[in-house]
């Protein structure tokens, strides 16, 4: 370890951000395996419409992965002349954690025991809506609150914006159902 208080730490989890030469390594290997999964993924027949492409997700999963990377690189590029952030402390990192397993173990059970479903008019339309829509806003929620900011607004807002495309996506594009 260095004295200075600017130097790399290290890469363990109370370590804080990893060095910006680590990042820029990772998000390169990110962007080329994203561009390589979507050209493979365009690859893959289109037997009916392009909404039903075996194709379509795995493309939308490596655009997102390199869009990701991408940020990922950029924010290393703009964090390379400046400290690294100090070490977070284990003392609340502990209690976050058990309360995110909690969250995961009854956001599982809600999802098994949910069977709910019901229709919102909306536009015209009858959108379905069943369990998983509440459980995963609340559990959602609950996991930005632990992890990303203590402000409710942004929180429910996020976690509900989530739950609604998902829930668009797969029941509404795919025809898939949702668990709950």
């Amino acid at each position: 370890m260095s004295d200075q208080p600017n130097a790399f730490r290290g890469e363990d989890e109370s370590a804080g951000a990893a060095a910006p030469a680590l990042d820029l390594i990772a998000a390169a290997f990110l962007v080329v395996l994203g561009i390589a999964l979507a050209i493979l993924s365009l690859r893959l027949p289109v037997p009916g419409k392009v909404l039903s492409a075996p194709g379509l997700l795995p493309f939308l999963t490596a655009a997102s992965l390199t869009v990701m990377a991408v940020l990922l690189g950029l924010s290393a590029w703009k964090r390379s002349g400046q400290p690294a952030p100090a070490s977070t402390s284990e003392d609340g990192e502990t209690g976050r954690r058990l309360i995110a397993i909690a969250a995961i173990g009854i956001y599982l059970v809600a999802l098994q025991s949910l069977a709910v479903e019901g229709f919102v008019p909306l536009g015209g339309q009858q959108i379905p809506v069943g369990g998983f829509e509440p459980a995963t806003i609340i559990f959602l929620s609950v996991l930005l609150r632990l992890f990303w900011t203590a402000r409710l607004t942004p929180v429910v807002g996020v976690a509900t914006v989530w739950t609604l495309c998902l829930s668009l996506a797969f029941r509404g594009l795919f025809g898939i159902p949702l668990p709950g």
